[in-house]
């Protein structure tokens, strides 16, 4: 590959005679005479490399390093500073521009060709190491891709076979065996939905693509709402899903209603899977003293390892909790409460001990 190498200095003999010493070495050579020319070619041309004069007219090359490294598109360009100055303040002002390198005039040829040559190795280093990233990106980007189309198709074809099987059920005439076999068929399906959906809404949040409805919600109708949707999975281990309400039954809060719905069923889900039979999980909510909503779910299952209640709503620390075979969440689930949760300016938090359960908190502050 060519490199080109832009020299920059008002006197024309120091031109031609820098000129003359790189042309030998192949490289296709640039000339300005100034800070605003050489600024210019910059915006126009492909540079690899410029030998900057410091005494220029009008701006200096201190004035046009700085702003050579301040520009996106020029800063990781090596600039070299030809100059003859020698005082330590001097080359101690070039470093704080920006400069790479520099060369005392008069400039000796073999010790020019060292430099240019090491800073172009190391520019071509870099370039190499920049597309790489770039590759990588849109690599990362087509997986991204590909996995939230397939996360959406499957989120489809869960929702025709939970809505399949929701009609067979209501058929009176099915055995009781069969309909408890199609009963956790329904809750399993709706568990993969809220999986699917737990992916999709977790790839937006952490790209802040996601914009949250904000709307007064009543809590009340929604944890409603909530318990008819995970009947079917409280059935069949015959548990209950208990509603407390504080101030006389009536809880509003400015939220995004179908993300704060998501929370819950999210902690419910979790509640439930690790609720021993016949028992109950608890959901209460509650306004904050400063306004706002706290909200909890309480279960009697296994309590949580100390090692991981700080750690539990982070993004992989469940793989982590699955292979020691301490209790955790499913899929990302906690993950995603997190994330809602923060994205209301809230926050999470769990406590869980030896013979009392574990209970998940978060609040929803008043807007």
């Amino acid at each position: 590959m060519k490199h080109t190498v832009l020299i920059v200095d008002d006197e024309q003999k120091n031109l031609k005679l820098l000129e003359a010493y790189l042309l030998p070495l192949g490289y296709s050579i640039l000339k300005a005479s100034t800070g605003e020319e050489c600024l210019e070619i910059l915006n126009k041309e492909k540079v690899d490399i410029v030998l900057l004069d410091v005494m220029l007219p009008g701006r200096s090359g201190f004035e046009v390093c700085a702003q050579i490294k301040d520009n996106d598109k020029t800063k990781f360009l090596p600039v070299v500073m030809v100059t003859a100055l020698k005082e330590k303040e001097d080359r101690l002002k070039g470093i704080d521009a920006g400069a790479d390198d520099f060369l005392t005039k008069p400039v000796d040829r073999d010790e020019m060709k060292a430099r240019v040559k090491s800073l172009l190795r190391i520019k071509d280093l870099n370039d190499k190491l920049e597309k790489s990233y770039g590759d990588l990106e849109k690599t990362e980007k087509l997986k991204e891709d590909l996995s939230d189309m397939l996360v959406h198709d499957m989120n489809n074809i869960l929702t025709n076979i939970s809505l399949t099987l929701e009609s067979i059920s209501e058929n009176k005439n099915i055995e009781p065996g069969i309909l408890e076999d199609l009963s956790r068929a329904y809750a399993g399906s709706r568990e993969l939905i809220q999986m699917a959906a737990n992916l999709i809404d977790i790839s937006r949040m952490e790209e802040n693509a996601i914009s949250l409805k904000i709307e007064k919600v009543d809590v009340g109708k929604l944890l409603s709402k909530c318990a008819e949707e995970l009947k079917e999975l409280a059935k069949i281990d015959d548990k209950e899903i208990r509603r407390i309400i504080d101030s006389k039954g009536v809880i509003l809060v400015k939220a995004d209603k179908s993300i704060l719905k998501r929370i819950i069923i999210n902690l419910l889900t979790n509640a439930l899977k690790y609720s021993p039979e016949k028992s109950a999980v608890t959901v209460r909510a509650g306004y904050l003293e400063d306004s706002g909503m706290k909200l909890s779910v309480s279960d009697p299952g296994e309590e949580i390892s100390p090692e991981f209640q700080e750690t539990i709503f982070g993004k992989y620390e469940q793989l982590e909790a699955r292979k020691k075979g301490i209790r955790g969440g499913k899929g990302m689930g906690l993950y995603f409460c997190r994330m809602a949760v923060e994205a209301h300016g809230g926050r999470i938090w769990l406590e869980s001990n030896p013979g009392s359960g574990t209970v998940f908190t978060f609040t929803v502050p008043g807007k």
